[in-house]
């Protein structure tokens, strides 16, 4: 009973999520080619968010498809898949689940690494325009590295078990109610690369909340004039990465971090590790909702699109944002 409320929950969560993550992404990228041909004051953020978006799609399409669960038992982490991948062959969901890992770790770098742009945009005047390809092209890099990398371990780990599949299928029966779900299995070690991926992440959210609190002192002492965007302007882009960050860290860095301290305990925690991905549901709706609240050209565009906004209110709205 345990496992059938869990998977119903997970499952109810995932069909809710769906609609209205992939909807308001939608519209976030209908609101920045609006932004865009209207003035285009936010050029590379424009970038990072439409990047966000297009993520935030692929991201929940995935995870739909293949709705991730992870128990702990017997010195081994399985990986439950309770969506349409459940009956997918192994090395597709595998290689499907890889990919999460890729996404999950661009969702976990998109922030941190425009807040260091922004740093250096404002403090060192560097023209991040010209800077941005080649740090995607890295973050991009690091991303494949992170699927390649866990598609190749989960490989070698399901040559490893193919022995006793058969014991393995008991054992998540055990917590499946019998019920034959797809399913992936990995050793304890997988918990040691979460951990050493999970602390420099966290540190580094530390380190972004010092640097915003830097620049917002910093871009009210030294308005620049020259500037297309204000100091408010400015303030709500700090905030909006910040907050992305924040909703990042807290419902899928620490959750991991927490449930890599508990396998490297060698803690057989059970059904009690299904929170780790919890969150993950919840991400690639809550990231465009905080841009549309903090972004008022994006917002004009959402009014405007829903017959909420008169043309004449939108340009008295963009006059009092300056």
């Amino acid at each position: 009973m345990v496992w059938l409320c869990a998977s119903t929950l997970i499952q109810v969560i995932s069909i809710i999520m769906f609609f209205p993550s992939i909807i308001l992404n939608v519209l976030l990228l209908t609101a920045i080619d609006y932004e865009k041909k209207n003035g285009n004051k936010y050029e590379f953020y424009n970038t990072i968010f439409r990047f966000t978006a297009h993520t935030n799609i692929a991201y929940t399409i995935l995870l739909t498809i293949l709705q991730p669960i992870l128990i702990v038992s017997q010195s081994s982490v399985y990986v439950a898949i309770l969506g349409i991948g459940s009956s997918f062959p192994i090395l597709l969901k595998n290689f499907l689940f890889a990919i999460f890992i890729g996404l999950l770790t661009f969702k976990n770098l998109e922030s941190p690494v425009a807040l260091g742009l922004r740093y250096f945009n404002i403090i060192k005047k560097i023209d991040i325009s010209k800077k941005f390809k080649p740090v995607l092209i890295v973050v991009f890099l690091l991303c494949v590295a992170a699927t390649l990398h866990y598609f190749i371990f989960i490989y070698l780990q399901t040559q490893d078990f193919a022995p006793n599949w058969d014991s393995y299928q008991k054992s998540i029966s055990s917590y499946t109610c019998n019920i034959n779900n797809g399913f992936l299995v990995m050793d304890r070690i997988v918990a040691y690369y979460l951990f050493c991926e999970a602390i420099p992440l966290i540190i580094g959210f530390g380190f972004c909340v010092i640097i915003d609190i830097f620049l917002a002192r910093h871009i009210l002492r030294n308005n620049d004039n020259r500037s297309k965007i204000g100091y408010h302007e400015s303030k709500n882009l700090g905030i909006t990465l910040i907050l992305m960050n924040i909703t990042t860290v807290f419902l899928q860095t620490i959750p991991i971090l927490i449930f890599s301290i508990f396998v490297i305990l060698k803690t057989d925690v059970g059904l009690r590790a299904i929170p780790t991905l919890l969150g993950s549901y919840f991400m690639p709706l809550l990231s465009p909702a905080i841009i549309f609240y903090h972004i008022l050209p994006y917002r004009i565009h959402l009014y405007r699109r829903f017959g909420l906004l008169k043309s004449q209110a939108t340009v008295g709205l963009s006059q009092t944002s300056i």
